[in-house]
């Protein structure tokens, strides 16, 4: 037997063509390992897995990426640092008003 190599690039290779049924049997299996997964995070269902899993996925170590619990906190923070700087910004008007206090 004698075998051939293709000179076409991987990328350009059609998977459909080489696998014809390559999409309902991925899909088959992608939706058990959903099921699986469903189960196993004690959710209602499929969808419900794969939402959570996408929320999982979106802050999961990616750089610029947020968690929700990490918004939330970065929210707080810049809240809390915009009524320091105005605390601040009045403290500086009184003090420019009334003028240094002298020391008993």
């Amino acid at each position: 037997m004698i075998k051939t190599i293709s000179t076409t690039p991987p990328e350009v290779v059609n998977l459909e063509f080489a696998l014809p049924n390559a999409g309902s049997a991925a899909d088959a299996i992608l939706a058990a390992a959903l099921g699986f997964c469903a189960q196993k995070m004690q959710v209602a269902s499929s969808d419900a897995a794969l939402k959570l899993l996408k929320q999982a996925d979106r802050g999961a170590g990616k750089p610029g990426v947020l968690t929700t619990a990490e918004r939330e906190e970065l929210g707080r923070l810049r809240k809390e640092n915009r009524t320091l700087r105005m605390e601040r910004d009045i403290l500086k008007q009184v003090h420019a008003y009334t003028g240094p206090r002298s020391s008993f």
